[in-house]
């Protein structure tokens, strides 16, 4: 039961990452009180993470262990928060036209004769981003044998490690994206029904002055697709059929560059690879500790025998 409480590695590494994203922050922001003052909630953020989220995801009740296992992207969205702190000093430098070489003139391109019914769709596939992440790790924490929710976790796990990489890259290499860097060309992309207006609120309320590259929605999206497609998920084409949607819908919307999209599909299966490398690696420590525990044991009946032995011949 006391080892079910430990922090797992994700939690860990949300800890961790808490405490190095608010120091980066606070020195890339000049040292400043709101830089630190950042840094001291990340450092109390880290010790709320480990202290109670263990206990949430050792719950019997399955609401409670879905937010045990998924709160840490929460958090990582507070992360993401925090970056303005960085992207919002004056006299930043930003790297719009060293990323928007694949587009070679796209966003000059300003003619208004797109056709509503397309913005309005591209807008509801780029809306779908986080109900597909909620739905997707509550299916496999579902499909998952009650104390066992390695696929639900491993899913969150990829997803902070892509949000980790795209946020470090936020702050130390700033792009503010087409819709900011050509403020004149998302509007005629957009439509007029609901999920563009939801889209326009999301963009005005809810996204960064800035962080584009990489993109963090794709990512995320690969990620997701990936573990879906792992779990065997009988969704699996319908959220293939979303995600490639999204990833359109971020160019076609100018949320993000060509180069942010690759950037992202990268960082995705990024995170993937070195989660796998780290576990493979962790299993393989625990693989040879539990090894030489055999040897001790099988040396130490050996021993016993032997000395049982020579006290019979005496």
């Amino acid at each position: 039961f006391m080892q079910s409480l430990k922090p797992n590695h994700l939690e860990r590494f949300t800890a961790f990452f808490a405490i190095g994203f608010g120091t980066l922050i606070w020195v890339l922001s000049g040292f400043s009180s709101e830089g630190a003052r950042l840094l001291m909630l990340n450092i109390g953020v880290a010790a709320i993470v480990l202290l109670t989220l263990p206990n949430l995801r050792s719950a019997k009740n399955l609401v409670a262990i879905f937010f045990g296992i998924a709160l840490p992207l929460l958090v990582f969205y507070l992360f993401y928060r925090e970056s303005m702190l960085v992207l919002g000093m004056p006299n930043i430098e930003w790297h719009d036209l060293q990323v928007s070489f694949l587009e070679a003139g796209l966003w000059q391109h300003k003619e208004n004769n797109f056709i509503p019914l397309i913005g309005d769709w591209f807008a509801f596939s780029y809306m779908v981003y986080v109900p597909m992440i909620i739905l997707v790790i509550v299916m496999l924490i579902i499909r998952t044998p009650q104390g066992s929710q390695k696929s639900a976790e491993s899913i969150v796990r990829h997803i902070c490690l892509a949000w980790a990489m795209c946020y470090i890259t936020f702050v130390t290499y700033p792009v503010l994206g087409p819709r900011l860097f050509y403020p004149d060309l998302q509007g005629p992309r957009m439509g007029s029904g609901l999920f563009s207006i939801l889209a326009q609120f999301n963009h005005n309320n809810g996204m960064l002055y800035g962080g584009s590259f990489p993109s963090a929605h794709v990512a995320a999206i690969i990620v997701v697709l990936w573990n879906a497609w792992k779990a065997r998920l009988p969704w699996f084409w319908v959220f293939l059929f979303l995600g490639v949607n999204l990833i359109a819908a971020t160019v076609y919307l100018c949320y993000h560059y060509v180069s942010d999209i690759l950037a992202g599909l990268m960082v995705g299966f990024l995170a993937i690879l070195l989660d796998r490398l780290w576990m493979m690696k962790r299993l393989n420590v625990v693989s040879i500790l539990y090894s030489n525990k055999r040897i001790n044991t099988i040396t130490q009946k050996v021993s016993m025998y032997l000395s049982e032995s020579r006290i019979k011949l005496k």
